[in-house]
């Protein structure tokens, strides 16, 4: 276990009172701008919309390094010698937002390791990674990818637990893909750490049920009360399962939807 880098502590009364007072703070300049909204011209607005981003941006900046989010044990790398990350997409932090322990983070520099399955931010203004608490985490997002969290707790996806990619959200269809990585010996005998090597499994929630997806055999039983017409897309709408696991998905999940609308 690292050392806890917590903010909040129990007994860490002034640490609260300069939150709270921060927060009211903001509260009472935003309560001014607008409550005076109405009584600006159209000509206003510019200014008005400004103003609105300066203090929000002054608020979060004043309290960035004690900020909740920041809360977590510090990481230790651990892939020294193996070829390869534990990373997802790329080995560097990138900034991303973060829906954490009830409020919503954004522009924080993140990274995702997909081998621990724990999401990690960097410290404020220094160097040192945190490993979030996982628990608190609801969905975050980085590189344009977006990850929910699945409460292993939670009797309607018992089997499910970690983060899972968001691939497609609909009210009838919710598609997801878990990405991980092991590490892997390689065929040379000199390589005694080895290679980080990615997989990625595919479900699909619909009807209440969630669906292991494979193959295109697989979304054809997944959509079997519409299986005529899916099997013909499948077939030439010019989506190729094997090339392409997760485009196939949605866009099978996207045709679906627009057979049943």
């Amino acid at each position: 276990m690292g050392t806890t880098l917590s903010v909040f502590k129990g007994n860490d009364t002034k640490t609260l009172t300069f939150m709270s007072k921060m927060h009211c703070c903001f509260v009472f300049l935003l309560g001014l701008l607008l409550s005076s909204k109405s009584y600006c011209q159209p000509a206003d607005s510019v200014f008005y919309r400004n103003a609105i981003t300066n203090v929000r941006a002054n608020y979060f900046t004043t309290i960035q390094a004690k900020a909740h989010v920041y809360n977590g044990i510090e990481y230790e790398y651990f892939g020294r010698g193996v070829t390869g990350s534990p990373f997802f997409l790329v080995d560097t932090m990138h900034a991303g937002s973060v829906f954490y322990d009830g409020v919503l983070y954004e522009d924080v520099p993140l990274r995702y390791d997909i081998v621990n399955d724990v999401l990690l931010a960097r410290y404020w203004n220094d160097n040192n990674t945190i490993q979030l608490i996982k628990n608190k985490i609801d969905y975050f997002s980085i590189l344009d990818h977006k990850f929910i969290r699945f409460n292993e707790n939670d009797q309607n996806n018992s089997e499910f637990s970690g983060f899972y990619q968001l691939l497609y959200n609909d009210k009838n269809v919710l598609a997801f893909a878990k990405r991980y990585k092991k590490q892997m010996l390689t065929p040379n005998p000199d390589d005694k750490a080895g290679a980080f090597v990615q997989y990625s499994q595919y479900f699909i929630y619909k009807d209440e049920k969630y669906y292991s997806v494979n193959s295109e055999r697989d979304l054809a039983t997944v959509f079997k009360d519409k299986a005529q017409p899916i099997k013909k897309f499948l077939r030439t709408g010019g989506v190729q399962y094997k090339k392409n696991p997760p485009q196939a998905i949605v866009a099978t999940a996207i045709f679906y939807n627009g057979l049943i609308k």
